[in-house]
């Protein structure tokens, strides 16, 4: 019966652990597109102030069809989404992506019979539709709103600039943004200063717990 070198089967085994966890291979939990798995629970989540809330799955997910998802521009342009969760994650970025606005609001147009052109032009120019500018971020807050938004300090607070509407990632304060049961999404303003805001995509980037098993995984 051949002898086992136990010492060197336990040096070997050392070894090839050392080379996974130095590849980042142990314990490892992915970083992950949350919008592709069924971890936010849609009949629970919130849109306030938009014009159609049934376009918040879509916007959530890659959605390369480019939908949208605006405010109501008989309103003005801020928005808020509050997502809810299955169970916590903790999110690490943000991909907000405003590439393919819908036509301006028609009723600016409406206006154009108006005896004074300049008069018509300025309003025609306040329901352009524009992507987001500034951003705040609030983590396990589901009673929100927008006054509670406007009073009280966000988790992180973002001003977007053209570049990252098409779809860059914006890393988070990852700190501030564990163990989610929700998050709200208060869009304060857009970058044309307009009553009429959209977007095309929200990417949520984060880590679901090792525990949980997503069947869209």
């Amino acid at each position: 019966m051949a002898k086992v070198d136990n010492k060197a089967s336990n040096t070997q085994i050392m070894q090839m652990h050392s080379m996974k966890r130095k590849h980042g291979q142990v314990g490892k939990i992915d970083d992950i597109d949350l919008g592709c798995t069924d971890i936010v629970m849609y009949q629970s989540s919130k849109c306030l102030n938009v014009a159609d809330p049934n376009k918040l799955p879509v916007v959530i997910r890659p959605n390369p069809d480019d939908a949208y998802l605006t405010s109501d521009p008989d309103v003005d342009g801020q928005l808020m989404i509050k997502l809810s969760f299955r169970d916590p994650v903790s999110i690490i970025a943000l991909i907000v992506r405003a590439t393919a606005p819908p036509a301006p609001k028609d009723e600016a147009k409406k206006n154009s019979d108006d005896d004074d052109d300049e008069d018509d032009s300025e309003e025609e120019e306040n329901y352009e539709p524009a992507g987001p500018r500034l951003v705040k971020l609030f983590s396990n807050k589901p009673e929100l709103d927008f006054t509670d938004a406007e009073e009280i300090t966000a988790a992180q607070q973002i001003v977007l600039t053209p570049k990252h509407l098409k779809g860059e990632k914006i890393q988070l304060k990852a700190l501030k943004f564990q163990r989610c049961t929700s998050l709200q999404i208060f869009i304060v303003d857009n970058q044309k200063s307009s009553e009429y805001t959209y977007v095309n995509r929200i990417g949520i980037i984060g880590r679901l717990a090792q525990a949980y098993h997503t069947q869209y995984q």
